[in-house]
């Protein structure tokens, strides 16, 4: 077996490490579903409370009557929620398209366009992204986030891939071995590109986001800083009705 050849499976394996700054370490401990109308805290995928723009708050189907100065909070709190968090939904959900359409693109340009290992894979890869979604959404107007550990926005981002697409690669590593047969310069250097693309993927992503929205260590940052505040004001709403204790959405670890 050529060695080039060798070394490209093995990068198929390895890890597509992005060091990025990880000290914005918050978990959300229940799901959140935002629209222009409310936001939804989701537990066992049931609602639990919903707060209803300008300043309303549901719990468990029962309607609190709030104060001005209960109100106040819970607008502060809803108004931030509803502008901060989507934006970083969106991120990820581009990020997941952008790295599944790739991966999709590699696969056909190594079996050949829908033959029975590239349509293999894009089932994989549409698997991948299911899961993906299930922590991260974009609907219609919904926006879903689930329950789940957040780092910075390039970590996130790296982990999310990382560990999905190397797990789908492991699975299909097999496909691989079973075109070896095929000794092929222009087989090798379509493995050869598979590997060098396959092996920069987080990093692809993680450029061509930035193009879009900006440098993504800044935008972790000032996420960072904008949940920390949401937490501030969270707890500063539980405080003044306590009828929301048992709702900690954001925590910082």
């Amino acid at each position: 077996m050529d060695r080039n050849i060798v070394i490209v499976l093995a990068l198929l394996i390895t890890s597509f490490s992005i060091h990025a700054s990880d000290a914005c370490k918050i978990d959300i401990e229940m799901g959140l579903v935002i629209n222009d109308k409310h936001v939804r805290i989701i537990d066992n995928y049931r609602t639990q409370v919903q707060f209803n723009k300008p300043s309303q708050v549901i719990i468990q189907g029962s309607v609190l009557t709030l104060d001005l100065q209960q109100q106040a909070i819970v607008q502060s709190y809803i108004e931030q929620v509803s502008q901060h968090v989507p934006e970083y939904i969106d991120l990820i959900v581009d990020g997941a398209m952008l790295a599944s359409s790739w991966i999709n693109q590699l696969a056909s340009s190594l079996h050949g366009e829908n033959s029975e290992n590239h349509l293999r894979v894009r089932s994989q890869i549409e698997h991948v992204v299911m899961k993906i979604m299930g922590k991260y959404n974009h609907r219609d107007q919904n926006f879903f986030l689930g329950p789940q550990s957040l780092n910075s926005l390039e970590q996130t981002i790296n982990d999310e891939f990382s560990a999905q697409m190397k797990s789908l690669t492991a699975n299909n590593l097999n496909l691989f071995l079973s075109a070896m047969n095929d000794d092929t310069d222009n087989f090798k250097e379509k493995m050869q590109k598979f590997g060098d693309r396959l092996n920069r993927l987080s990093a692809d992503v993680i450029a061509e986001l930035e193009l879009k929205s900006g440098n993504l260590d800044v935008k972790s940052q000032e996420f960072c800083q904008r949940l920390v505040a949401i937490d501030l004001i969270e707890t500063k709403m539980q405080h003044h009705i306590p009828q929301l204790e048992n709702f900690n959405i954001f925590n910082l670890r």
